[in-house]
């Protein structure tokens, strides 16, 4: 069953989040850009729902080139590890990590919502967000 609390909690974070947010980057910005950002190090100035992960949870982190990561990883995961593990994080699928969390792979038949790119604005990311936990609320189990 999907954890709907930590779902939420990230649309509350996200809500009040002052990080530019740009659909396009996990964790945004050049090298010499990234810096420690609410106590979160190697954090870029903008970046997509993946990125706010370790400004809320502790397990997760940037490592030192900025690429996010569970800690005690010590390498930098495929796409696919990435995705697995965040869909574990939330208790969810990787089709429905997918359609929450990347451009251009929602399943809005499946799981409402709408449909996304890359110049999805912070707002329509977030109302998907939201329509999926509507959407899990109302599914029977």
């Amino acid at each position: 069953m999907a954890n709907i609390k930590r779902l939420k909690k990230l649309v509350r974070y996200a809500s009040t989040c002052k990080r530019t947010f740009d659909f396009k980057f996990i964790n945004g910005g050049r090298c010499d850009e990234l810096d420690t950002i609410d106590n979160v190090p190697n954090a870029g100035p903008r970046g997509c729902l993946m990125g706010m992960l370790p400004f809320i949870w502790k397990p997760w982190t940037f490592s030192s080139t900025g690429f996010l990561q569970l800690k005690g990883n010590h390498h930098e995961a495929t796409n696919e590890q990435l995705i697995n593990r965040i869909a574990t994080w939330f208790d969810i699928t990787p089709t429905q990590m997918r359609h929450v969390f990347f451009p251009c792979h929602q399943e809005v038949k499946m799981y409402g919502g709408l449909m996304l790119n890359t110049s999805s604005n912070k707002i329509e990311v977030m109302m998907n967000l939201n329509l999926f936990i509507k959407h899990l609320k109302n599914k029977k189990p």
